[in-house]
């Protein structure tokens, strides 16, 4: 039985994991979640939800509140009108799943504690999870575009079945239905002009396919940044960083879920290596090693994507600043000297 204490700072979904996963290998864990505010509506497709219920031993009943889709549409590159796509996923709003998720891993031990007044020390680790807004200042950022979500009332001729994805002059939009004609409105800006309300009409006013789903705006849109960034040392002693504050991709990927919930179990493993073994500088510099490995192939994605969109060349500027953040990332070094086993980290054969 271990008995070794960490403190997990930010209750989102890889901090939760993080912190059951902990608690499943018998750490005492507290969790402090940072200051309330209005969580986004995340999709999760199949694939990711499974990979949830997996780690956290759930059924379906986790995804009660979710509304379910089938496919997607995407108007992005030239030609042909578009059409749905098979994808089943779930929309689900990121404050119910985290609240589920919290009650689960304070039944499983864990102990829920007031951020206001937690204090670090008395902890053999803390796990950074406060997603974007925790990772330093000295972040690699790939770009400089932002977004904004909106709550909207959807059009009578919108499907409540698919989400819809549009490239337009300045940007993109998302529409995320959710059941009873309600929806989110999602944008990334290209060149934003500061206020995401004036940033989101000049979008709508060049949108061909999202603008005719929308009936009214039914919110203040809320700002975000949406370029990709990497925390270039995500793991020291005593402290590791999960899911966005480790690293943060860029929203068109759709793909945050899984990637905070395979920070999680990497960074669990990377802890318990640490503790059982006394490795902890090779298992560090592993586990930044995979992020960096994850961020060098989302950018490149990134990059070719955005480069053959409708409106191309208004992503010039940022493909650019990708490619240059790219260059200054540390270059791959020899073979992982690390594998992932069912959860645990062990050497790999050829490793000294």
């Amino acid at each position: 039985m271990s008995h070794k204490r960490a403190l997990v700072l930010g209750c989102g979904v890889a901090g939760l994991t993080a912190a059951q996963l902990l608690s499943g290998r018998g750490w005492t864990v507290d969790c402090a979640a940072g200051t309330p505010g209005p969580g986004p509506v995340v999709v999760i497709g199949w694939p990711d939800a499974r990979l949830l219920l997996e780690l956290w031993q759930a059924d379906e009943a986790l995804f009660k509140s979710a509304h379910r889709l089938q496919g997607r549409v995407v108007h992005w590159e030239p030609g042909p009108a578009p059409s749905l796509s098979p994808a089943p996923a779930l929309v689900m709003a990121i404050d119910d799943l985290t609240r589920i998720l919290a009650d689960r891993v304070g039944a499983a031990g864990a102990c829920l504690v007031d951020a206001a007044h937690v204090e670090t020390t008395g902890y053999d680790w803390v796990i950074q999870a406060g997603g974007r807004g925790a990772m330093a200042q000295a972040s690699i950022d790939f770009g400089r575009r932002c977004g904004a979500a909106a709550p909207v009332r959807l059009a009578p001729c919108a499907h409540t079945d698919r989400t819809v994805m549009e490239s337009v002059a300045g940007g993109w939009l998302f529409v995320i239905p959710q059941g009873l004609g309600r929806g989110t409105l999602q944008a990334v800006f290209c060149d934003p002009l500061g206020d995401p309300a004036v940033d989101l009409q000049a979008l709508l006013s060049q949108s061909r396919a999202v603008s005719p789903l929308i009936e009214e705006i039914a919110g203040r849109p809320i700002g975000f940044a949406a370029m990709p960034r990497l925390a270039p040392a995500p793991c020291v002693a005593g402290s590791i960083a999960v899911g966005d504050a480790a690293l943060a991709l860029d929203p068109m990927s759709g793909g945050g879920i899984a990637s905070g919930l395979r920070s999680a179990i990497l960074a669990t493993a990377v802890l318990d290596a640490a503790e059982r073994e006394g490795i902890s500088p090779a298992c560090f510099e592993h586990y930044a090693q995979r992020l960096r490995d994850v961020m060098r192939s989302h950018v490149r994605s990134c990059i070719e994507l955005y480069g053959r969109a409708v409106n191309a060349m208004a992503w010039r500027a940022e493909i650019r600043a990708m490619v240059e953040a790219l260059q200054r990332l540390p270059t791959a070094g020899a073979a992982p000297a690390f594998m992932l086993n069912h959860g645990r980290l062990d050497r790999v054969a050829h490793a000294n």
